[in-house]
């Protein structure tokens, strides 16, 4: 195996995105960097105005940048995501789905960290965005 074989990811998937299929739910994600230049763009346009202070930034604020970028520039879609998860709400209103929005990405984020770090985990492994190559297609 050659070392494209190994590392080489598909350009397009990284920015298209992949579903990640968490059973209940689908999430539809870019890589966080590689092709995805939107990310990085966001995350240098959140961090200009602490520019001078770079070195010395906060964790929480650097996180938040961070989260603000997974936000608007990962995670592109989702299906099946409910209302309860978003937003306290009442028992007959659990059931029901929200669209992905910005607000909405966030709102789980912050509330549910535990997401927010799997899904930088899963956008930062190159795995899900290979490029599958064409003899292994043939031969399948």
């Amino acid at each position: 195996m050659s070392v494209r074989d190994i590392f080489g990811a598909d350009k397009e998937k990284e920015v298209e995105g992949v579903v990640i299929d968490y059973g209940s739910f689908n999430v539809t994600v870019a890589r966080a960097g590689g092709g995805n230049k939107a990310f990085d763009k966001e995350v240098q346009r959140l961090s200009k105005p602490y520019a001078r202070i770079i070195q010395n930034l906060d964790n929480d604020v650097a996180e938040k940048i961070l989260m603000s970028a997974y936000a608007k520039t990962v995670i592109l879609d989702w299906d099946g995501v409910k209302l309860s998860d978003v937003e306290d709400v009442g028992e007959g209103e659990r059931d029901g789905t929200v669209p992905c929005t910005y607000e909405n990405v966030m709102k789980i984020f912050e509330s549910i960290p535990d997401f927010y770090e799997d899904i930088k985990k899963v956008t930062r492994d190159n795995a899900m965005f290979k490029v599958e190559s064409m003899e292994a297609n043939a031969k399948n």
